[in-house]
This record gives C-alpha cells, structure tokens and sequence, in this order.
C-alpha cells in the first residue's frame, strides 16, 4: 500500500485550455493552473501542436508542490490525433477531434482512423514520415517518456481507436499506429531530458490516463448504476452509467471507465463555443460569466418571442452551425439576444435528458464537470430548467481528479477505482429546482419545441 501524505500530478488538455492540479490521497486540491491557448493563437482548424507544449510548461511552471509530486497522469480529449515524425520530433499538423479533418471508413467503429485517413489522403508527402499517430492522452506522456502508446479505459474500448478489421479497411499502416495501454498501468517514467525541460524529477512514474470525458465520469463519483455526470466546457456531454446495454438514435453507447458500465451519452458539441461567441459578438468580454449570467437572469422569463437556434438543420441541434435568432425586433437589446441564448443551451441540455428518459434511463440528478460548474447562477438556472438536481463536487474539474484516482491506484494507495472515487469525491454544493422558475421554464421549452418544429421544414430548403 502507499504513504499517506502522497500528492499526485493531474493534467486535462482541453480544447480551449489545460489543467493541471496537484491532489493528495484525500482528494484535495492543493495546487491548480489554467494556461489558455487563446494568447498563443490557437485556431481549431488549422492547429499548431506546439500551442499544447507552451501552455503546458507555462502551467507547470507556476504549480506549487511540483516537487513533491510522485505520479503523473495525463487526460485529453478527443478523438484528436498528433502525428509524430520517425525522428521522433513531434509535427505541426494536429488534427483536432472539433474540426472536420476525417475520411469516413465504412463499416468501422473507429473515431481515430477516419482522421488518419485524411492526413494519409490531403498530406501525402508527410505521411510517409510519420512513425506513429498518437491519441491526445498518449502525447504527452510520449514527450515524458518516449513511449508510444494509446491508453484505453479496457479491452472492449479498443475497436472505437482501431482494430485489425478496420485498419484494413482504412488500409492505413498498422505500424503507424501505437500499441495500446489500459489506464492505470505504467507507460514508463520521467527522462532526464524531459524533467529539465517541464520542472519534473527524473524517475517520476508516468501512469496511463483515457478520454477526458472518462476521467470527468470518475472524477465526479458516477460510478454507479443511474448515475449521470454533465461535462461543460467548450463543448457538452450528458453522460449516463448504466450496466445496460442501450441503442437509441442520437444517443452514444461506449465501454465505461468502470468494468461492467456502459456509458450512454449525448454530445452538445458547441455550448461553451455558443457563450462564448456571444460575449464576443456583443462586446462582453471584459465582463465575468458570473456578472453576465446575472443581468441575463433578471429577463430571461421576461421574454418568449425571440428564440436562438445554434442550428436549423434537422439533426444537427446539438451543433453550432447555420444558427439563427428567430422573432428578432429592434426593442431586442444584449440582454434579451443573451438571455435567448443562454435558454437554448439549457434547453438543448433538457431536449438531450428528455430523450435519454424516452429511452428508459432515469435521470434523478446530475454531476458537474467543468468550468461552468464554477458560476453559481448558471448552476441554478440550469436546474430550473431541466427541473433536475445539480451537484457540484470540491474539485470543479473532474477530469483531474479522475487522474488523481487513477495514479493513487498505480501508486497502491487503492485496490480499485471504484473505492477511490468513494474516498476522494466531495461534494460541495447541492440546487435544486425551484418549482415556480421550472414552471416557467417548461411553458418556454415548449414554445421552444413548436417553434423549432415549425422551422424544420423551412430550414430544409435553404
């Protein structure tokens, strides 16, 4: 078993930042940083991959207790892939998981190889030198170690990376591919080299992370059967643990980061890109989210006649694309526009549970993950909305405590992960529907719905 007092690294690459925390044993949180990519420039879809290296040694470099540290363990997102070169220098063409860089393979489960595919098919010349195709949460334990390795939550995870079917049917190189790695085991340790180069001691155990969204479900304490973790950053997912196998349209059905557990989830690919283009486009962004959630929530059941659709084309209301404001009017100022799209985030989170519960999966509450778990009347609008009580754990970024639990199991601290999310989850703030506000809210969700409807038809002709 391990020592107590042990602390651990935790890092998330996300989409629009990365995280990184130092926890002890007990769940604490006792250092944290968040370097974004906005200050080096980053573009989605045309990606520098050197934007992660900075912002990460630029978040290491102000953690306190890195010296004390005895694990590591990284969490990203994806599917994201980052090609690395035969010299072992990795190269600038990251393909993020949020663009549309992808060759479809038919017939394959695969995420990953369909964005192999089209780096193989629009960058010929440089495919060739490519040595491996690493996922995000085997790329910077790469950097530590120099082992090429993809992690995954389990054997059954494996086809939605790749397997022999569908590396042939893609016809990419299998030796350009990184041998897999289930989370929780050793990749390797820390190089002389790399330790200088991010403030790390040589020797430090490098342990095998999985998907952010996996870390989020462990790191919140949804474990169990029925229990529900919503992950909102940049982008949304609603993710229910089930021992069920469940196939509904809409709805994403992969392997749990717990044996037995079957996550089922729905993706809103683009409610924190939606906020956030909002405070641009109208000049807020020198304000806090909390100071404009608060002016946008002393009209938002004032106003029902304009309405904001991320998208009007039929099956894809989950994306923002080809939007549109409907029953605009020149008396219609920032916060109206804000608080109509403030409401079709919260009810696009409501259509997602609404759907799952048609689905026969029962939603009593709901964990947060994430930086909008961090602004109290956000959290509060959004359980008057969907009627639905909001948990909020201590450490806001499950993610990283997702991390946590898995190097203190590599460190033999636990015998399971299970029982480390039991002991280091905290829960730190519970709300509740108000039941006058949910009232409201479901008058307007309806309305929402009809008028969806009704510009479907529409919406297909443009």
């Amino acid at each position: 078993m391990g020592r107590k007092g042990q602390k651990v690294l935790t890092v998330d690459i996300g989409t629009s930042s990365i995280k990184a925390g130092i926890i002890d044993e007990r769940g604490v949180l006792k250092s944290w940083q968040r370097s974004s990519y906005d200050e080096a420039g980053g573009d989605i879809y045309s990606w520098n991959t050197k934007i992660w290296v900075t912002a990460l040694k630029k978040a290491l470099c102000n953690l306190t207790y890195l010296d004390e540290i005895e694990a590591v363990v990284f969490s990203g997102n994806g599917p994201t892939i980052i090609p690395v070169a035969c010299d072992g220098k990795y190269t600038s063409d990251s393909l993020l998981w949020i663009d549309d860089k992808r060759t479809p393979v038919p017939g394959t489960k695969s995420f990953f190889l369909p964005k192999i595919l089209w780096f193989r098919e629009n960058l010929k010349n440089k495919y060739q030198d490519i040595c491996s195709f690493l996922p995000l949460s085997g790329f910077f334990p790469y950097l530590l170690t120099g082992e090429l390795t993809a992690p995954i939550p389990n054997k059954e995870f494996a086809s939605y990376l790749w397997d022999d079917e569908s590396i042939i049917k893609s016809g990419i190189d299998k030796d350009k591919l990184p041998r897999f790695i289930l989370t929780g085991e050793l990749i390797g340790r820390v190089s002389a080299e790399a330790g200088k180069e991010y403030y790390l001691k040589e020797g430090l155990p490098v342990f095998a992370g999985a998907n952010d969204y996996l870390m989020a479900l462990l790191g919140t304490g949804a474990v169990f059967e029925g229990a529900v973790c919503d992950r909102a950053g940049t982008s949304e997912g609603i993710n229910y643990t089930t021992s069920r196998k469940i196939y509904c349209e809409s709805l994403r059905s992969l392997p749990h980061i717990i044996d037995g557990f079957e996550n089922v989830s729905g993706v809103l690919a683009s409610s924190g890109i939606i906020f956030e283009w909002f405070r641009k486009v109208s000049g807020q962004q020198g304000k806090s989210y909390l100071a404009l959630v608060r002016e946008i929530s002393e009209v938002i059941h004032k106003e029902d006649s304009l309405y904001f659709f991320p998208s009007l084309k039929k099956g894809a209301v989950w994306q923002f694309s080809k939007g549109a404001f409907v029953g605009l009017e020149a008396r219609h100022g920032i916060l109206e526009t804000g608080s109509a799209v403030v409401k079709s985030i919260g009810f696009s989170v409501r259509d997602v549970i609404q759907y799952m519960e048609s689905c026969s999966l029962n939603i009593e509450e709901i964990r947060l993950s994430g930086g909008q778990a961090k602004n109290p009347l956000w959290n509060q609008l959004k359980s008057d909305m969907i009627g639905k009580r909001i948990i909020v754990p201590e450490i806001h970024d499950g993610e990283l405590l997702g991390c946590a639990c898995v190097a203190f199991k590599g460190l033999g601290l636990y015998s399971s992960l299970i029982r480390a999310a039991q002991d280091m989850v905290h829960i730190k703030e519970e709300y509740n529907p108000d039941k006058a506000s949910y009232d409201r809210f479901t008058c307007l969700f309806e309305k929402y719905s009809r008028m969806s409807a009704r510009i479907q038809p529409l919406a297909e002709t443009l």
